[in-house]
């Protein structure tokens, strides 16, 4: 009967998260516009070893968007996506906080990830693979994990060591010309 009662608590808790809370999510998405200036940060699974052990002092990325939002030039959007894969992973609560930071526009996890890049002025990344597909696509990177795969290897790839220098290297980035 314990067992029994376990499973359907179980089954309860995965109906309530990917059916109900999914649905609820939906009404935090703002519209994505393309013609709007402005840069991306795309939500990263923080279970995963990039985020959890080599992102420090960047391990909350509620607060790291907080950051980037108040390092945002005059004028400028900050858009956040949750990841497609991962996106029942990032809870309520957590987007209800990342909806009430100024300059931020949390969107829809299904928006293509290239459009965005296309038309932003850069991305700020942990380290994701967002940040070699801006480079391709001729939009430079600011990294904010310390093991990241483009920082040490393309001119227009920043790593931002210092939270104090991440509104200088947003700067940096946004005034930035790629170099193919």
């Amino acid at each position: 009967l314990k067992e029994n009662l376990f499973s359907l608590e179980i089954r309860l808790k995965d109906f309530y998260i990917h059916k109900i809370e999914n649905k609820i999510k939906n009404y935090y998405y703002d519209e994505f516009d393309k013609n709007k200036d402005y840069i991306y940060y795309g939500l990263q699974l923080t279970t995963e070893s990039h985020v959890a052990c080599h992102s420090y002092p960047y391990i909350n990325q509620i607060n790291v968007i907080e950051s980037i939002s108040r390092a945002l030039p005059f004028g400028y959007t900050l858009y956040v996506k949750p990841h497609p894969w991962w996106d029942h992973t990032v809870a309520l609560s957590s987007l209800k906080q990342i909806k009430n930071i100024p300059s931020v526009k949390l969107i829809h996890p299904n928006i293509s990830i290239k459009t965005i890049l296309k038309h932003s002025s850069g991305i700020v990344t942990l380290n994701a693979t967002t940040g070699y597909e801006a480079l391709l696509l001729g939009k430079p990177v600011v990294a904010l994990s310390e093991v990241n795969g483009y920082s040490q290897f393309h001119p227009s790839a920043f790593r931002c060591i210092d939270p104090y220098d991440l509104p200088r290297m947003i700067a940096k980035m946004i005034n930035e010309k790629v170099n193919d």
